[in-house]
């Protein structure tokens, strides 16, 4: 039931490419820094959207879509690659052109990163109707272990990965503890979801996987949100834009 009712937090994005997002406080959303790019080119200058962004509520009784929510062109923060601990980050903030909507942020409903346990994804996977994943979080000492037992069933799809799809592989694996892993069934459409532990807290954010075809993955992982959250406090202190921050103006 409470995992219901956070789930109205969770928003269609459709930018340069289709995915999922939430609201983190007041007016503002949050999601995958690579929904901005689409055939290796980026729709923004960091700064400003070049392409038009929308967000999409559902009607939680219904089942049913919100009228598409416009983006103000500003960015207010976007980091997508690795940060200065060698994390891998792949995030933006985007702000809502009207706050005045009956949908909470998750931001008050943050939990710290677990190493293992249950977590559920709530994306819109392919754009479609709102959809739960519970599925079990694989443990960065088990996380080589999968991947050579799914290589081993799928060998020659494997020796088919070019370099930057292995070198994917061999950065899931060495992250150790600064990526959550699971296999999930939700793929396209759900990069930008919340997840979720036990105790309905957003630890991460679904951002992709390693695939070898279509709908189909070794594993799947999320950028913890505290990792989010320390870039982008470490961004918005160094640029003097902290007063967007909740903690100074009173949002939720």
């Amino acid at each position: 039931m409470k995992l219901f009712k956070l789930s109205g937090s969770v928003c269609k994005i459709n930018a340069a490419k289709q995915g999922t997002g939430f609201l983190l406080f007041d007016g503002y959303i949050i999601t995958n820094a690579h929904l901005l790019e689409n055939d290796k080119t980026w729709h923004t200058d960091d700064q400003i959207l070049h392409c038009e962004v929308t967000a999409i509520f559902e009607n939680e009784n219904t089942g049913t879509d919100h009228v598409p929510l416009k983006i103000k062109p500003v960015i207010i923060n976007l980091q997508c690659g690795f940060d200065y601990r060698k994390r891998r980050i792949d995030f933006v903030i985007l702000e809502l052109e009207d706050h005045n909507f009956n949908v909470n942020g998750l931001l008050c409903h943050y939990g710290p990163q677990p190493n293992s346990g249950g977590v559920c994804i709530i994306g819109h996977p392919d754009g479609k109707v709102k959809t739960m994943d519970s599925t079990i979080i694989i443990g960065y000492e088990k996380r080589e272990e999968t991947l050579i037992k799914k290589k081993g069933k799928l060998i020659d799809t494997y020796f088919l990965m070019n370099d930057a799809q292995k070198n994917d592989a061999d950065s899931i694996v060495s992250q150790k503890n600064n990526i959550v892993t699971y296999h999930t069934c939700l793929f396209h459409g759900a990069s930008g979801s919340p997840v979720f532990d036990d105790l309905c807290q957003v630890i991460g954010i679904h951002t992709g996987g390693l695939p070898y075809a279509k709908d189909k993955s070794y594993i799947e992982y999320a950028i913890p949100l505290r990792t989010i959250l320390e870039n982008f406090l470490l961004k918005m202190t160094e640029g003097n834009k902290g007063e967007i921050l909740p903690y100074n103006s009173g949002k939720q």
